[in-house]
């Protein structure tokens, strides 16, 4: 998979038009261009926002258009022909396919200062940990969603790789296991208890996804239904 056909940074520009800081990623949903993001990664009323288009020469598009869900809640947008050329696109996988214990991955920009002249890029794999009972919609992943990282699809291979959701963002959980540490040092012994406070991703199923695309005439996803669904979760 060439990341440059699917993986777009959200940036801010300064006064001069140029990339600044990193607001997030998106991917394309439609083969004209159509990307999907989440919500917070583009409400900054008072930036310049833009797209970074990596394949062939490195191109800075303008955001011209945000089209957000009827729900306000829902940490989701789309730019539509955000692109100016045609684009790949990950099939979104049906939501029976994502959960508990899913060996998943995503890909995507960060940016520990936030800005784009110490941008990077990174591969970052676990598991589905688990939902939210209130919303089984949203779900819990081994891995944090690390500044910038929000709006990255989270994907699996399966016949190729599918999305099956898009990250947002983390919490923070403290483990509830415990874990010992022994230090022997002569005849000194010492026993310690660590309690870990660990973070954790949350992303929005493909189901969610393909919702927010039903609203918008523009938006046509393909999902892909090539996965056999597990009768149990049916």
């Amino acid at each position: 998979m060439d990341p440059r056909h699917f993986l777009f940074p959200v940036v801010a520009l300064n006064d001069q038009d140029e990339p600044e800081w990193l607001c997030g990623n998106s991917f394309p949903i439609t083969e004209h261009g159509g990307l999907i993001t989440c919500r917070h990664v583009v409400s900054k009323p008072d930036a310049r926002l833009a797209v970074i288009d990596r394949l062939g020469d490195l191109r800075v598009l303008l955001i011209e258009d945000v089209i957000y869900p009827k729900d306000d809640s829902l940490d989701l947008a789309f730019l539509p022909r955000a692109l100016d050329r045609p684009s790949k696109r990950f099939p979104l996988l049906p939501a029976p396919n994502f959960r508990v214990g899913e060996s998943i991955h995503t890909y995507g920009f960060y940016s520990q200062s936030g800005r784009v002249d110490a941008l990077y890029d990174g591969y970052f794999a676990g598991n589905v940990v688990r939902f939210y009972t209130d919303n089984y919609s949203r779900a819990v992943l081994s891995f944090p969603v690390i500044e910038g990282l929000s709006g990255s699809p989270v994907m699996l291979y399966h016949n190729g790789t599918k999305a099956t959701g898009i990250c947002y963002g983390s919490e923070q959980q403290r483990v509830l296991a415990s874990e010992i540490v022994d230090f022997h040092d002569g005849d000194v012994h010492c026993r310690e208890t660590v309690n870990r406070v660990v973070e954790f991703g949350l992303a929005l199923r493909s189901e969610v996804i393909a919702s927010f695309a039903a609203e918008i005439a523009d938006c046509e996803p393909v999902v892909t239904a090539d996965r056999v669904p597990d009768p149990e979760l049916e």
